[in-house]
């Protein structure tokens, strides 16, 4: 172990070991070449001091740091202090409630350290200066990253915009309607792998990006096989499954789908596709209860959650094979049209189109997905307010027009009830009107009847949708049961005659 001082490290700088702050945090690895952002982050080594060596086993020698026992640690504790990795990586960041995810991302650290109390990077304050520290340390870090990405891209001839192809041709199929349960298995696998891939990036641990090509390989081919069901593989999350890797599945599932619409190459497909996937990835070092709760965000929280598009496009550079433009994707994908949003309030035509389709889609997942706070919405009720979200700027209005081209006013796994009555789930979109979708009918006990119906195909007004509704509650022997799809509110109905306008009046909206 070797001491080194801060004002020594210059930009372009090689160590053959690893380089630690004086908490123990990890400034950059063997042989990693040092950039803008390692000096920026010097700024917050209160001692100047910084530390060569092998790994925090050194420095644990020293007495500078100490090992916790992760037999000690259980869901539930509050950690007052930050959890590093054996090379330095901040695991948890406390002070902390640990759940679920922290412990599964332990279980994946050979040993567990301490981080003293010593830096002065606004982690060990609280409220507004803890806040305004991280928001300036974000913000100076946000520019750099970005400026980063942009030069880099800009060697590849990255196309920033890619727009609609006004000429695409979408092949829509005649494939069988996909088994139910199929896609279910499928979805509870894929969400495992996503899952597992978060909790070793969360470890600071690599990955091969080959793990999510083969993902995206069986969705593109469902897709194709059948593009007005392939919805059907976003719907859904299973009761105890970890709301981040739910959340990310059908944000790129969705994302491909709507992607497809637009008739971008395939390339630019699989760029939406890891950017849905792996952009909120950070959010991981949000505490869960900040993630979930209604109640008004403290400073400090508020500043964690703005903070998670910087942290992903950090974590991101642990995946090999990774393009760069999936970090610049992670990185904008909260951002908003009129400049709303977060963490750099940039303008629509300053991002990537990717990550302007994927702003609107990951909206419409967050709405349409049950929270600890709320209900989800149903998804008619989702796009209507997007709808006027996007006329108010918030969103690119071809990125809204995708999400109903590529998703549907009634997507696939969602219920109706029809003007005759009868209740139905949908099983494939309307090839041309929003809201003329394919259905399966339900039997007076809320199961499937079998009987299909081509809702586009029907002159009887009596056959078309009256208003979408919560999957019904199946009636057996002895219980009522949910079936699997959107579940929206408790009410068996959600009032009033909710198709006013029609499809087509509902995209002229956007025009």
């Amino acid at each position: 172990m070797d001491r080194l001082r801060a004002h020594e490290v210059t930009v372009g700088d090689r160590f053959d070991r690893y380089v630690f702050l004086s908490s123990g945090e990890r400034l950059i690895g063997p042989e990693e070449v040092v950039r803008p952002i390692h000096i920026l982050k010097l700024g917050t080594e209160e001692s100047g001091s910084l530390i060569l060596a092998d790994d925090l086993g050194d420095l644990e020698t020293a007495g500078m740091l100490h090992q916790v026992s992760s037999q000690s640690l259980k869901i539930g504790n509050i950690l007052k202090r930050s959890l590093l990795t054996k090379f330095g990586h901040v695991i948890v960041e406390g002070p902390i409630e640990l759940v679920a995810h922290h412990l599964a991302a332990i279980s994946l650290a050979e040993v567990i350290y301490e981080k003293p109390n010593t830096d002065k990077g606004g982690r060990g304050r609280s409220g507004a200066a803890a806040s305004d520290q991280m928001q300036q340390e974000a913000d100076s870090y946000c520019r750099l990253l970005f400026d980063e990405l942009k030069k880099e891209l800009a060697g590849q001839q990255f196309n920033f915009r890619l727009g609609r192809d006004e000429d695409r041709v979408i092949d829509y199929g005649s494939e069988p309607i996909p088994d139910v349960e199929e896609i279910a298995d499928r979805r509870r696998e894929h969400q495992a792998q996503v899952a597992e891939s978060y909790a070793k990036l969360h470890v600071g641990q690599r990955i091969d990006v080959l793990r999510f090509d083969q993902m995206i390989d069986r969705l593109l081919a469902a897709y194709a096989e059948n593009p007005l069901c392939f919805g059907q593989y976003g719907v859904g999350q299973d009761e105890g499954s970890e709301y981040l890797a739910s959340h990310a599945y059908s944000v790129m599932v969705l994302g491909i789908s709507c992607a497809k619409w637009m008739g971008w190459s395939d390339e630019d497909v699989r760029l939406v596709a890891l950017g849905g996937l792996l952009s909120d990835v950070g959010m991981v070092n949000v505490p869960k209860g900040v993630r979930m709760d209604s109640r008004p965000l403290s400073d400090l929280n508020r500043m964690r959650v703005m903070r998670h598009p910087i942290d992903a496009a950090q974590m991101l550079e642990n995946i090999d094979g990774l393009p760069a433009a999936v970090r610049l994707i992670a990185l904008e994908h909260h951002e908003r049209e009129n400049g709303s949003g977060y963490p750099m309030a940039r303008e629509g035509e300053t991002l990537t189109d990717h990550a302007r389709l994927l702003s609107v889609v990951d909206s419409y997942v967050a709405m349409v997905s049950d929270r600890a706070h709320r209900k989800a919405m149903l998804p008619y009720h989702a796009m209507e307010d997007l709808i006027r979200s996007t006329v108010k700027k918030e969103y690119w209005v071809e990125a809204m027009r995708a999400l109903l081209g590529g998703v549907s006013l009634f997507p696939v796994g969602s219920y109706v009830r029809l003007r005759n009555h009868r209740r139905a789930r949908v099983v494939r979109s309307g090839e041309k009107r929003y809201d003329r979708p394919k259905v399966m009918l339900l039997d007076e006990s809320g199961r499937s009847s079998g009987e299909v119906v081509d809702l586009a195909e029907q002159e009887d007004q009596e056959w078309q949708v009256k208003h979408p509704m919560p999957a019904p509650r199946v009636k057996t022997d002895e219980v009522l049961v949910s079936d699997k799809g959107f579940h929206g509110d408790d009410k068996e109905e959600s009032g009033g005659d909710a198709l006013e306008r029609s499809g087509e009046q509902v995209g002229e909206d956007l025009s």
